[in-house]
């Protein structure tokens, strides 16, 4: 027979505020990515910046945390790959030259 807990529905508030946290990340990713697309712009850190505050205004202190660590890994392994460390590759004119 199951037992009932206490502590049940604050975990499982917890859980979902965690969830809203990386789910308020990746809605900024595909919002930045569809405004790139489509406008040409890139606004992913504002985007990101509104996901954070979102998170912790719903969910508090940890869940900002979540969003902010997420956001800014995202920033670090996409945005400015993408377009700081790409610019700088050494450019050859075929794939046989030296």
């Amino acid at each position: 027979m199951a037992r009932s807990s206490p502590l049940w529905p604050a975990t499982l508030g917890a859980i979902l505020h965690y969830a809203v946290a990386v789910l308020a990340v990746a809605a900024a990713v595909v919002g930045g990515l569809a405004a790139d697309r489509l406008l040409q712009t890139a606004p992913f850190v504002s985007l990101f910046l509104c996901a954070i505050l979102f998170a912790a205004w719903l969910g508090g202190a940890g869940p900002g945390l979540l969003a902010a660590g997420l956001s800014i890994w995202l920033l670090i392994t996409t945005s400015f790959r993408r377009r700081i460390l790409l610019p700088f590759r050494p450019y050859r004119a075929s794939p046989f030259s030296r």
